[in-house]
């Protein structure tokens, strides 16, 4: 459809200088002095043209080009929410356990389950970073591993996957929830940062 519109802008040019000319061969009042070169008409007309081009291309392109970018930067905030909710199921489920007063294996299944697709949704995300800003997001693509892989060792490093592990304690819900919270708020702060990439 743009470019159909760009077409359209040449024809109605095109016609419009088309009518000029007949006009000024047709009315005696407007008169072309015959001595002006047919290289200075045609140069002028170029220059003309070009700049009428230019004026109208120039803001489409730029506005194209910017909503590009902010589309890019919708979709990866929307995969960085996607992320933050995965990784609440993760909080509500210890926090269950912590309230039931027990933890099956199946629970930890599940809780191992979710890392492993959150491992999934870093790789994803990290993926359409490199590809989108390249060395503008190296810090922060390593950030987002390096804070997922924290929360992931200090949720099932020890004995957590032990089987004499039934129980979750006060002390490992506050050390869980606190690195929940600091996980949480790094992957919120990318979000901010990408917003500004």
């Amino acid at each position: 459809m743009n470019n159909k519109l760009i077409a359209a802008f040449i024809i109605v040019f095109l016609l419009l200088g088309f009518v000029i000319g007949v006009l000024i061969n047709d009315i005696p009042f407007l008169s072309v002095s015959r001595e002006v070169q047919l290289g200075a008409i045609i140069g002028s007309s170029i220059t003309a043209f070009t700049t009428l081009v230019l004026a109208f291309s120039i803001p489409y392109l730029i506005t194209k080009q910017l909503e590009d970018k902010k589309g890019i930067k919708q979709f990866l905030i929307s995969e960085i929410t996607l992320f933050t909710k995965e990784l609440e199921k993760i909080k509500l489920k210890l926090e269950d356990c912590y309230k039931s007063g027990a933890i099956k294996n199946e629970d930890k299944m599940e809780i191992n389950l979710l890392f492993e697709y959150l491992d999934k949704k870093v790789d994803s995300i990290s993926e359409q970073l490199r590809f989108s800003y390249c060395d503008k997001s190296k810090d922060d693509i390593q950030e987002l591993k390096d804070v997922n892989a924290n929360f992931w060792k200090k949720i099932t490093s020890g004995e957590f996957m032990s089987a004499k592990f039934v129980k979750i304690t006060p002390e490992f819900w506050k050390s869980s929830f606190g690195s929940y919270c600091d996980c949480e708020m790094k992957v919120k702060m990318l979000a901010h940062k990408i917003s500004k990439y």
